[in-house]
């Protein structure tokens, strides 16, 4: 079923899968130590700051901590 899921969300325009390679790995532990952050949420702030995008989030500490790395906003306030 997770499979199936991947496949589709493949074939939506806007959705890019990035992998994690051993730099992506390294640069969301150095995040996660110097951000206070755990590990899944500096991995979203790693992928962002290496794609140079914006992070759009509704998790309050991923964007209250990540102002040094990436531009981080609510989907509402992306919207504007």
């Amino acid at each position: 079923m997770g499979m199936i899921v991947v496949g589709l969300m493949q074939r939506f325009p806007n959705v890019r899968l990035v992998p994690i390679d051993a730099s992506l790995a390294a640069l969301s532990a150095q995040l996660a130590v110097a951000l206070r952050l755990l590990g899944a949420d500096s991995l979203y702030i790693a992928t962002a700051h290496r794609l140079g995008v914006s992070l759009i989030t509704l998790d309050r500490e991923q964007r209250d901590r990540s102002v040094t790395s990436v531009t981080a906003f609510t989907p509402e306030e992306s919207l504007q």
